[in-house]
């Protein structure tokens, strides 16, 4: 068929029997065809939070070493310090996102090389900065 003969054909309309479903309600048919339900979130949730995994510095490593003995000096001691913890928590290999956690420590565990907060279990190995607060 010729494109002027496709003008000139009538456009084809649905019957009374059959009218044509509103554009708001076709959308929802193709609704059951996404794979994985709320995925597209999760990608545009990492696409910001995720970053390259944070390699600290000798000097980095040895202020959170220094911190760490003094956290636990603190602990024997019987005192509860308020604490502020920069973690890299790795989503990943090499990619995740850094968070700081705030909260009292309980416990500097150099046996299974954690520290642990009220609710809180950190390795070592994700902890990119620790801070004692003063009370």
């Amino acid at each position: 068929m010729t494109e002027e003969e496709l003008r000139a054909h009538p456009r084809w309309e649905p019957s009374a029997k059959h009218p044509r479903m509103p554009i708001a309600d076709r959308t929802k048919i193709f609704m059951p065809f996404a794979a994985l339900r709320g995925f597209d979130d999760e990608l545009s949730e990492a696409r910001v939070l995720m970053q390259p995994k944070v390699i600290l510095s000798e000097e980095q490593r040895e202020e959170i070493n220094a911190a760490l003995n003094t956290l636990a000096r603190r602990l024997a001691e019987g005192e509860r310090p308020a604490v502020s913890v920069q973690v890299f928590r790795e989503e990943r290999p090499g990619w995740g996102f850094a968070e700081t956690l705030e909260g009292t420590a309980r416990r500097v565990n150099a046996a299974e090389a954690a520290l642990e907060l009220e609710g809180e279990r950190i390795p070592f190995g994700m902890l990119t900065g620790l801070s004692l607060k003063e009370p």
